[in-house]
C-alpha cells in the first residue's frame, strides 16, 4: 500500500466514521421528521373528531329530546344539519391519517349507519329514546377509539401527553353530553326516575366532576386557569342546581324545570369545555408547526454542516495528503538521483518545523556528509591517479635501467671471456717460458722475441682490464640508480597503501550513512561497495609492488657487491698487469744480462706463472658472477615488466574510481 493510500485511509476513517455519527444523527432527525409528518397528518384530525363528537352529543341530546316530546322536529333537522357539515370536514381529513394498524373502515362507514338510524328516529316515539341515545353513543365510542390511536399513535417531544390531555377533556365533555342528553329527556318527562337513570346520573355528573379534575391533565397556563374558573361560572351553577332538583325529586317527578332550559345550560358548560379543548389543540398545532420548521431545519442545518463538513475535510485532508507525499516524492526523486541517476549531491530539500521538515534536514546532513566523502575520495582518487602515473613514469625508467644493466653485463662478460682467454694465453706462454729456459741460452733471440710479444699480451691485458674498472664503474652507478629507484618505488607504495587504507575508510564510513539512511542509501551502498573493492584491489596491486619492489632492491644489492668485488678483481688485475709489465720491461732491459741473471729469471718465471694462474683463476671467477649478473638483470627484468604491468593496474584502478566519483554532481 502506498503512503497516499496510507495517509488518505488514517484521514478518510475519522471521516467516515464522523459522516456514520452525522448520518445517524441525520437518521434520527429524519425519524423525528417522519414523527412529525405523522403528527401532522394525525393532531388535525383529532380537532375534525372532536368538532364531530360536539355535534354528535348534540344530535344526540336533541334526538333524546325530540324523542321524549321536548323539542320540536325543526330543532332535530338544524341539529343534524350541523352534524353534516362536522362529517363532511371529518371525511376529507380521514384518508390523510397515519393510524398503524387501526382501521378506519367503521368511521368511514359512519355517514351512511348514521343516516340508516336517523330513518328510524324519524317519529317522536318515547320508547326509542334509550336506543337512539345508544345508537349516538356507539358512534361517538367509534370516534373516541378513533382520537384513542390517534393519541397513541408515533409522537415526540411531549405531544403524547399533551393530546392525552385532550383525550382527557374529551372523555369528559362526552360524559357531560351523554349527562345533557339524560337530563334533557328526564325533564322533558317530568316523570319519576328509574333506578337506572338514577344511576346513569350519578355516574355521568361523577366522571365529569373527576376528569376535569384530573392531575394528569397538562394544558397550558391559560387554559388550566380557564378550567379552574369554569365552575364558578353562571350557567355551570345553573346546571348542578338542576341536577340537584332532578336527584332530589328523582321518587316523584314534577321537577317544574323545561327540558330545553336544561339542554340550553349544559350546552353552554360543554361548549366552555370545547373551547378549552380547541385552544388547547390550537396551541398544540401551532407549536407543532413551530417544531416541524425547527425539526425541518435542523435536518437541512445538519445535512448542510454534514456536506460542508466532509467536502472541506476530504478538501483538507486531500491537500495535506498530497502536499505530504509530494514532499516525500522530492526526497524519494532526489535519493534515486543519487543512487540511479546523474548523482546530484548538490541538492537540497526545504525545511521546516514538522516531521517531514525534520526528514529533509536529516537528507540534507546526509547529502551534505555524502558529498565530503565524495569529495574526499575523488581527491584520493587524483592523487592515486597521480601518483600511479609517477609510478609508471618510473617503472619505465627501471625497466629502461634493467635492460641497460643487461646490456653492460652482457659486455662485461664478452670482456671477461676474452680476458680469461688471455690470460690462458698467457698462462701457455709462461709454460712455454719454463719450458724453454732451459734452453734460454740457445734461444735468446727467440725469448727477446716472446718477451715483447708478452708485453704487448699485457698491454693488452691492461687495456681490457681497465676497460672492465669503466664498465663495472657504469655498471655500479647503474645499479645505485636502481637501488634508489628501488625505495623510491618503496616510497611510492606505501603512499598508495596509504591512500588505498584511506580510500577504504572512506568506503566504510560511506557504508555506515548508507545504512543510517535505510532504503534511501541503498544505492550508495553498492558504490561504496564498489569503492571499497577497489580499495581492496590497489591494497593487493600494492603489497604486489612493494613484493617486487624489495625483491629488486635484494637483487641490486647483490649485483652491487657482486660489482664492487669486480672492481677489487680488475685492480688486482690491474696491479698484476702492471707488475707483468714491469718485469717484461725489466726483462728486456736486462736481456743482456740474462745469461748472469737466468736463475732469477727463471724464479720470476715461476711466479709470474703463478701470478698469471691467480690471474686466470680470478678472471674465471669474474665470468661465472657475471653469469650471476646476467641472471639477476634478467630477474630484475621481469620483475620491472611486473610492476610495469602493476603500475598500469594501479592506473586502471585510479581510473575506474574517477569514473565512480565522477557519477557525483558535486559543488
Amino acid at each position: 500500500m502506498k503512503i497516499l493510500h496510507r495517509i488518505l485511509l488514517a484521514t478518510l476513517l475519522p471521516l467516515a466514521a464522523f459522516l456514520i455519527s452525522v448520518g445517524l444523527h441525520v437518521q434520527n432527525l429524519m425519524t423525528e421528521q417522519v414523527t412529525m409528518n405523522t403528527m401532522n397528518a394525525n393532531y388535525p384530525l383529532f380537532g375534525k373528531t372532536s368538532d364531530l363528537v360536539d355535534k354528535l352529543q348534540i344530535e344526540r341530546g336533541t334526538t333524546a329530546m325530540y324523542l321524549s316530546g321536548g323539542t320540536t322536529r325543526e330543532t332535530l333537522f338544524a341539529a343534524r344539519e350541523k352534524t353534516d357539515g362536522a362529517l363532511k370536514e371529518f371525511s376529507l381529513a380521514v384518508p390523510g391519517a397515519v393510524l398503524g394498524t387501526y382501521s378506519l373502515d367503521s368511521v368511514k362507514a359512519l355517514g351512511n349507519r348514521l343516516q340508516e338510524g336517523r330513518r328510524v328516529f324519524g317519529e317522536q316515539k318515547t320508547e326509542l329514546r334509550p336506543e337512539a341515545v345508544r345508537m349516538y353513543s356507539e358512534f361517538i365510542k367509534n370516534l373516541f377509539e378513533l382520537e384513542g390511536a390517534i393519541v397513541n399513535s408515533k409522537s415526540d417531544k411531549g405531544f403524547g401527553k399533551i393530546m392525552g390531555s385532550l383525550f382527557v377533556l374529551e372523555y369528559a365533555k362526552e360524559s357531560a353530553g351523554r349527562l345533557r342528553a339524560l337530563g334533557a329527556s328526564l325533564f322533558a318527562l317530568d316523570a319519576p326516575l328509574t333506578e337506572t337513570d338514577f344511576t346513569a346520573l350519578l355516574t355521568l355528573k361523577s366522571e365529569v366532576d373527576s376528569n376535569l379534575s384530573s392531575p394528569a391533565l397538562i394544558l397550558t397556563q391559560e387554559n388550566h386557569d380557564a378550567l379552574k374558573r369554569l365552575p364558578t361560572s353562571a350557567h355551570w351553577a345553573d346546571v348542578d342546581s338542576m341536577l340537584s332538583v332532578l336527584v332530589r325529586r328523582a321518587d316523584e317527578g314534577g321537577y317544574g324545570i323545561q327540558g330545553e332550559a336544561y339542554f340550553a345550560a349544559i350546552s353552554k358548560k360543554i361548549s366552555d369545555m370545547n373551547t378549552i379543548i380547541g385552544k388547547q389543540l390550537d396551541f398544540v398545532l401551532n407549536r407543532l408547526d413551530t417544531e416541524t420548521r425547527n425539526a425541518e431545519r435542523r435536518f437541512w442545518t445538519n445535512v448542510s454542516v454534514a456536506i460542508g463538513t466532509a467536502l472541506a475535510a476530504l478538501g483538507i485532508s486531500l491537500y495535506f495528503s498530497f502536499g505530504i507525499v509530494r514532499r516525500i516524492r522530492s526526497v524519494k526523486a532526489s535519493l534515486h538521483n543519487i543512487s540511479q541517476g546523474e548523482g546530484d549531491l548538490t541538492v537540497r530539500l526545504a525545511e521546516s518545523s514538522d516531521e517531514l521538515g525534520e526528514l529533509s534536514a536529516d537528507f540534507n546532513h546526509f547529502v551534505e556528509s555524502m558529498e565530503g566523502m565524495v569529495t574526499s575520495i575523488r581527491d584520493k582518487a587524483m592523487a592515486l591517479d597521480a601518483a600511479s602515473g609517477r609510478m609508471g613514469s618510473c617503472s619505465r625508467q627501471l625497466n629502461a635501467g634493467v635492460l641497460d644493466t643487461a646490456s653492460l653485463s652482457t659486455n662485461v662478460a664478452a670482456a671477461a671471456e676474452r680476458m680469461n682467454s688471455n690470460m690462458a694465453s698467457v698462462a701457455d706462454n709462461m709454460r712455454q717460458t719454463t719450458s724453454n729456459l732451459e734452453t734460454i741460452a740457445a734461444g735468446s733471440e727467440e725469448m727477446s722475441v716472446s718477451i715483447h710479444e708478452i708485453a704487448d699480451q699485457a698491454g693488452h691485458a691492461r687495456e681490457i682490464g681497465a676497460n672492465a674498472a669503466g664498465h663495472v664503474q657504469e655498471v655500479r652507478s647503474i645499479i645505485s640508480s636502481l637501488v634508489e629507484s628501488a625505495r623510491e618505488i618503496g616510497k611510492m607504495s606505501e603512499l598508495i597503501a596509504g591512500i588505498s587504507s584511506q580510500t577504504n575508510l572512506l568506503a566504510l564510513n560511506a557504508t555506515i550513512e548508507a545504512a543510517r539512511a535505510g532504503e534511501a542509501g541503498r544505492g550508495f551502498a553498492v558504490v561504496a561497495s564498489e569503492i571499497k573493492e577497489l580499495a581492496n584491489q590497489t591494497n593487493g596491486a600494492t603489497e604486489q609492488i612493494r613484493a617486487r619492489t624489495g625483491a629488486i632492491q635484494k637483487s641490486t644489492e647483490t649485483v652491487n657487491e657482486t660489482v664492487g668485488r669486480f672492481a677489487v678483481v680488475f685492480d688486482e688485475v690491474g696491479n698484476i698487469i702492471d707488475f707483468i709489465t714491469g718485469g717484461i720491461g725489466g726483462q728486456a732491459d736486462a736481456m743482456r744480462e740474462m745469461a748472469a741473471n737466468i736463475a732469477e729469471a727463471s724464479s720470476g718465471v715461476a711466479d709470474t706463472n703463478v701470478l698469471v694462474g691467480q690471474a686466470a683463476s680470478m678472471t674465471g671467477a669474474i665470468t661465472a658472477d657475471m653469469g650471476k649478473v646476467r641472471e639477476s638483470t634478467s630477474q630484475m627484468e621481469g620483475v620491472s615488466k611486473d610492476t610495469l604491468d602493476s603500475a598500469s593496474q594501479l592506473f586502471a584502478v585510479a581510473e575506474e574510481l574517477k569514473s565512480l566519483v565522477g557519477r557525483f554532481r558535486l559543488a
